[in-house]
């Protein structure tokens, strides 16, 4: 079974025992389900195509979500959704996968045409290498999101909306010199772009510069 190595353990600040609660392969593609009943969002544990997330024969209750490839370098869910305090996560095996509840829904900003922005609970924290350039988005409020996941894929095919970015945004880069782990907020606002891009926020940057990118 691949673990988190010690010192990446350290810095997210979890026992290397929650072997299901992190996303352990950087640039890895995993898979989500919803449990239609709860629209709880789960996560497959092990990377996980699209297609291979779509061939699954699917109980009633279950339907694909998407998939997507990872954009940090280590990340964990503190806890499930409704869980009182960090720990593992809740887990279900659907034909013969794992599966841990990572997310659950809220509702959608329709404000944002260019884009699916929605409130969505998570305990969420990842882990960026120094060097590491991280793409971010500035709202037209000056709230920051950073780069969760590309490639992003629902059944309906790419996420909805064609923008690179939404009108009156901007997208930048943040450029690391030191190793940055960051807490996202839980809610977090989560930001889909119709390039398969998936932002969530808003993010303390802790006193790191933005770069502007010209789009």
């Amino acid at each position: 079974m691949v673990t988190l190595s010690p010192s990446d353990a350290t810095l997210l600040g979890i026992p290397t025992a929650w072997t299901n609660n992190w996303t352990r392969e950087s640039r890895e593609i995993y898979a989500e389900l919803m449990h239609v009943p709860t629209r709880g969002i789960w996560l497959s544990v092990a990377p996980m195509t699209f297609a291979e997330l779509t061939s699954l024969v699917l109980p009633e209750d279950w339907r694909p979500s998407g998939a997507g490839r990872t954009e940090h370098d280590a990340a964990v869910f503190l806890r499930s959704p409704g869980g009182r305090e960090d720990g593992p996560l809740r887990q279900v095996v659907v034909c013969g996968e794992r599966f841990v509840h990572v997310a659950q829904p809220g509702t959608r900003d329709r404000g944002v045409p260019d884009a699916v922005v929605m409130d969505v609970l998570k305990y969420h924290r990842v882990l960026y290498r120094q060097g590491r350039r991280v793409a971010a988005l500035r709202d037209s409020e000056g709230c920051i999101y950073i780069l969760q996941v590309s490639d992003a894929e629902r059944p309906s095919g790419r996420v909805a909306g064609g923008a690179q970015c939404p009108q009156g945004w901007t997208r930048h880069l943040i450029e690391l010199d030191d190793v940055w782990v960051c807490d996202v907020p839980a809610p977090a606002r989560i930001v889909s772009l119709g390039s398969g891009e998936i932002f969530h926020g808003p993010i303390d940057l802790g006193g790191r510069a933005l770069a502007p990118v010209a789009h």
